[in-house]
């Protein structure tokens, strides 16, 4: 399967478009994360596909391919023909790319990372994408807003029904069905021009790709097989960094998680880690000073090489402890904050209050156990319970500090 990345460069002139939905640098809170994820996911995406393209403009390839010397397969700077006087609609970059496939691929966002190949069923597929989204909010209040001020509005466009893909991961065997998908957006831009010069919404990007294309496969009877079967609209499932690789191999930063700093934190952390190379030379492009090992996150490189070494099967047999420092009353966990360096009050939900039986060392069985009792339980919900715990655990050890390996 053949694996498409595009980077058009015209959104990162729009520097002074604050709206939320804007790109101007890919949507990160600086141009270093920015880097660090276009290395990380480009990189990731070699260790498991020979043929990982770029699709990209002239000032792209030199960013990415001459300076930053991401290892794509092949470059193309069909971009370049990409005439649109705004970087406003920063998914026109990627439309364009799908519709100029000529066999099948999939086309994965710059700001996803995997530490797998891509399950059978996504590279079998006729159209794929990372999931559905029913009915979320954001999507009806943008579409109420463009349907009222538009001075053309497509037959699919309907605010009665707001379902959509993800675009994160899109493509297919059916790569076809992109082939004029460009031109139908195009029309809609041509015949809006005038509105969309004015208009700073930028999440109307999100109807242009991912909720226009959704309606017309409905409307052609094709069907999306999706990597995630479900999704909350909090986008939490594909956030997990805690969980990669044993449990997670799949990680979207998803536009509003791109200002958490602690993402941007463990992104950059990963991409230390994995590629110190690529990361020095980020540090250098950007003049930046490569700071001490620890100093990113504390502990954080002790804990990822620990974590990494520890065998799936052996994940819930480790043993857990939680760190001196930390203070637990009445549901409340007081504890410094790594990143702050501030002592912080945390209120535990209900499951997460087992934290407190690791005033001595314990492992996830043991904690089940402590919490089950005599309770019988299927095999299923066993499971799900270690599951959940151990997306806990590992939060509390490489988001907060707050447990260590024993």
């Amino acid at each position: 399967m053949k694996i498409v990345q595009s980077y058009w460069s015209a959104p990162a002139r729009e520097k002074d478009n604050q709206d939320l939905g804007a790109r101007p640098i890919g949507g990160w809170p600086a141009a270093k994360y920015n880097l660090i994820s276009w290395a990380l996911s480009c990189l990731k995406l070699r260790e498991f596909y020979t043929r990982v393209e770029l699709v990209t403009d002239i000032d792209g390839r030199k960013l990415l391919v001459d300076e930053l010397k991401l290892p794509y397969s092949a470059v193309s700077t069909d971009l370049e023909n990409l005439k649109y006087d705004s970087g406003k609609l920063w998914s026109l970059g990627k439309i364009y790319s799908y519709s100029i496939q000529k066999e099948p691929f999939i086309h994965v966002d710059g700001d996803v990372f995997i530490w797998d190949s891509f399950p059978r069923r996504i590279e079998q597929a006729p159209l794929i994408a990372q999931h559905r989204e029913r009915n979320f909010k954001i999507y009806k209040s943008v579409l109420a807003d463009f349907v009222s001020r538009a001075q053309f509005v497509p037959e699919l466009f309907s605010i009665d029904n707001t379902d959509s893909i993800n675009a994160g991961i899109v493509g297919g065997n059916d790569f076809q069905f992109f082939a004029n998908f460009f031109e139908t957006v195009r029309e809609i831009v041509l015949k809006n021009r005038t509105f969309l010069s004015d208009y700073s919404q930028g999440n109307i990007n999100l109807i242009l790709e991912q909720y226009y294309l959704y309606q017309i496969g409905q409307s052609k009877g094709k069907h999306f097989e999706y990597y995630f079967e479900q999704m909350p609209e909090d986008y939490s499932g594909c956030l997990n960094f805690n969980l990669v690789p044993h449990f997670q191999n799949f990680i979207h930063v998803i536009g509003h998680a791109k200002k958490d700093k602690l993402a941007c934190l463990q992104m950059e952390q990963l991409l230390r880690y994995e590629f110190p190379v690529h990361y020095k030379r980020i540090m250098e492009m950007l003049g930046e000073t490569m700071p001490p090992q620890g100093k990113l996150i504390p502990n954080q490189s002790k804990n990822l090489k620990t974590w990494r070494n520890i065998a799936p099967r052996k994940i819930f047999e480790t043993y857990f402890l939680l760190s001196p420092e930390v203070k637990l009353e009445e549901g409340n966990m007081t504890y410094i904050d790594p990143i702050t360096g501030v002592e912080t009050v945390k209120l535990l939900n209900e499951l997460e209050t087992v934290i407190a039986l690791l005033w001595q060392p314990m492992t996830i069985e043991m904690i089940v156990s402590a919490i089950v009792g005599a309770e019988n339980l299927t095999r299923g919900e066993l499971e799900t319970l270690k599951h959940r715990l151990i997306d806990i655990i590992s939060s509390h050890i490489f988001y907060h500090h707050t447990i260590t390996f024993a």
